[in-house]
């Protein structure tokens, strides 16, 4: 077996580490996914049943390192795609796009995307104030 099996094993091993937990994450979302596909809230008042969601707020992600954002958002796209949750983000989108440029490099400068695109992709329905003025009202910024 020699050198060879004891680096293949090892970068294996690495490997298995490094998956290891997000492995872990995706079991325990597949859990949550099947509790909330087949568990049903019994609606009274309008006499129907409506399947369960889960809501998860995540804030201040612009707070955080860039390779931070970045691992968060790749998250939200690989674990929360077509499930029964809703993800919210509080962020500076001005901070986060910057984050997103600045992880991905000449990657998107190449191809001329901009870090404002990429969150366009995972963000549905964006809305924000206008200014850092807390005493404007929210403004909505849905597309036409």
């Amino acid at each position: 077996m020699g050198l060879a099996y004891d680096i293949s094993v090892s970068i294996a091993d690495l490997h298995h580490r490094k998956l290891g937990f997000m492995s872990k994450v995706k079991q325990e979302i597949e859990i949550l996914y099947d509790f909330l596909r087949t568990t049903h809230h019994i609606d009274k008042e309008r006499g129907v049943r409506r399947l369960m969601r889960l809501l998860v707020f995540i804030d201040d992600l612009d707070r955080c390192p860039k390779e931070v954002v970045v691992k968060v958002l790749e998250a939200v796209i690989l674990l929360l795609v077509e499930a029964p949750i809703t993800c919210w983000l509080a962020i500076d989108s001005r901070v986060v796009a910057t984050s997103i440029e600045d992880a991905y490099g000449s990657v998107f400068s190449k191809a001329g995307i901009s870090g404002y695109e990429f969150l366009e992709k995972i963000v549905q329905l964006p809305f924000g104030r206008k200014s850092n003025d807390r005493k404007l009202p929210l403004k909505f910024n849905c597309a036409h």
